[in-house]
């Protein structure tokens, strides 16, 4: 016990980033910050749980756990890909592995040590999703359904179910990665692989796509459909959560029993039950995980220390190019050669489209009024630059990816705009595409001309520009060149979060603000002219704000003044 300990402290210790106790105004700054990430995620839950509570698909008597039943589920399932994934990195090819299998210390407890430092970072992570998750449920149950109560100590009993949630999926991701850890190598080493998976996954969600488009009526009556529409949600969550089995059960543990009166929960001798239930699952993971590692762990470690020859490499004579050039074709090569970044990015930028033309689709076959066509103009641009900033989260990453030789940036005889820029050019050019192909749904779907088309795809390029400097200027300000350097994974990257974060809050700020200037303009013009006019002019600002604070962090962070 004592080697794992000194395992897991040696690994935190280089892992987790310290610097925002290094003085009183980063410690504040952090703490405001965490909070924030906390309410908005919180404000979000609440507030589409009083969205489906006024529209009438939740009852002030209808019990929401089934509900929250969904919304584990989909916690549950997203974070259990991503934790395969980057656990398996973090098991197999961290570069913290070539100094750690020196150590007198066997398999087991290296094993056993780096899902502890996993571990710390899923708790982490749980504190801006699933966490902020439940405690708007918890609020909405106290606000929103009045007259049912939650003591102090269910809000204290939330705690134990957290945990024991991250463990079991910590676990479960330990022992898929084993067969996930083989399917990725036999990728790595044929890249073509990727691209027939991506393209299968691509080409079938296009296809269920249309089909659902072709399944839409011409007409939609909402005040004549509405009813059947409530109760085929009540139904669709209601069988969900009968046969979304363990989930369903785990459900209950957060929030303990209800009682018969169906207005408050208990925890009661079912919810111990439960609890104890969960930790022999994760009892028999842990036994199940050992026996299934420990027999392939090191070998697995030192296969990825083995290099194969390409016999089909051959010497090429050096020509010579432009600076820029040289360093843009570099950075083309290493997105391209990097799957998981180049085949993520093209996956989005072809399904924002499809999921656009699908939305307009259905809000074209509704009879709605000026507002409702004022609101359907906002949620276009809403659902274009929304998933648009979400992906620049990996911008905020590019300057922690040097590790160590992020140095030579600051050391090579070129000016630092010419590197430091050429790392965007992929994610510059790549949405462009996207982005006309959303204008022209946008343009055939409302009907308002070519002018506005433009308007409405300059603008939304120009934003999307705007959070890309604005996410590249936060990894200049503080990157994680040692982190990335040690463990070979960003996966934990602050930056990446405060990217994420910016995205989803200035979308629906920008999207409030449209709505509230196309009532305007279509009061005061009889058009949409001048409120897309506005929005460029916004756009434009923004772009032109975040591009001077960019240029301005490369100043301060690579000339020495």
């Amino acid at each position: 016990m004592k080697q794992l300990l000194q395992l897991t402290l040696f690994q935190l210790k280089d892992k987790i980033d310290m610097s925002w106790m290094k003085s009183k105004k980063t410690l504040i700054q952090s703490i405001v910050f965490g909070i924030l990430k906390f309410l908005l995620v919180v404000a979000i839950v609440f507030a589409v749980l009083f969205v489906l509570s006024y529209v009438g698909f939740i009852s002030k008597y209808q019990d929401v756990l089934p509900l929250f039943t969904m919304f584990l589920t989909v916690i549950t399932f997203l974070s259990l890909c991503s934790s395969t994934y980057n656990l398996t990195k973090s098991l197999y090819l961290a570069d913290d592995n070539k100094v750690l299998i020196t150590f007198p210390v066997n398999a087991n407890k290296l094993f056993f040590s780096k899902l502890f430092v996993y571990f710390f970072y899923e708790l982490k992570k749980s504190f801006l999703l699933l966490i902020p998750g439940v405690f708007g449920f918890l609020l909405f149950e106290t606000i929103g359904f009045k007259g049912r109560e939650l003591s102090v100590l269910t809000l204290l009993w939330m705690i134990i179910p957290i945990i024991l949630l991250v463990i079991i999926q910590v676990l479960l991701s330990a022992v898929i990665s084993i067969p996930f850890m083989y399917v990725y190598r036999l990728f790595k080493r044929n890249q073509i692989f990727d691209l027939i998976v991506v393209g299968v996954v691509v080409t079938v969600f296009i296809i269920a796509v249309i089909n659902l488009i072709n399944l839409i009526p011409d007409d939609i009556d909402l005040d004549r459909q509405w009813p059947s529409m409530v109760n085929g949600f009540e139904n669709f969550i209601v069988t969900f959560d009968k046969y979304a089995y363990p989930i369903n059960l785990y459900s209950r543990v957060f929030f303990g029993e209800s009682s018969s009166s169906g207005f408050h929960y208990q925890l009661v001798g079912m919810t111990f039950l439960k609890t104890l239930i969960a930790i022999g699952v994760i009892g028999l993971l842990t036994l199940f995980a050992f026996l299934l590692i420990r027999p392939v762990y090191f070998k697995m470690i030192y296969k990825t220390f083995e290099f194969d020859k390409n016999p089909q490499l051959a010497a090429k004579r050096n020509v010579r190019h432009k600076k820029y050039i040289t360093f843009a074709n570099k950075e083309f090569k290493l997105s391209f050669r990097d799957f998981d970044i180049s085949g993520s990015y093209i996956a989005i930028y072809i399904i924002i489209p499809i999921l656009l033309l699908f939305m307009d689709r259905v809000i074209s076959a509704i009879s709605t009024s000026m507002r409702g066509d004022n609101i359907a103009i906002a949620v276009n641009v809403l659902l274009t630059i929304l998933p648009l900033l979400a992906s620049n989260s990996t911008v905020a990453t590019l300057y922690s990816k040097e590790g160590r030789t992020a140095y030579l940036t600051k050391s090579n005889p070129v000016n630092p705009f010419i590197p430091l820029t050429s790392k965007l050019l992929f994610n510059l050019l790549f949405c462009v595409p996207s982005i006309v192909a959303c204008s022209i749904i946008f343009a055939n779907f409302s009907g308002l001309g070519v002018l506005i088309a433009v308007l409405f795809s300059v603008s939304v390029l120009l934003i999307q520009y705007a959070h890309i400097f604005y996410s590249a200027a936060q990894d200049i300000m503080n990157p994680q060149n040692e982190v990335y350097a040690t463990t070979g994974s960003d996966f934990n990257n602050p930056n990446e979060a405060k990217a994420t974060i910016m995205a989803f809050v200035g979308s629906f700020i920008i999207t409030f603000v449209l709505y509230f200037m196309l009532v305007e303009s279509t009061t005061l013009h009889g058009n949409y002219i001048s409120a897309f006019v506005r929005l460029l002019i916004i756009a434009a600002a923004l772009f032109a704000g975040f591009l001077f604070l960019f240029i301005k962090k490369i100043q301060a962070f690579y000339y020495e003044k």
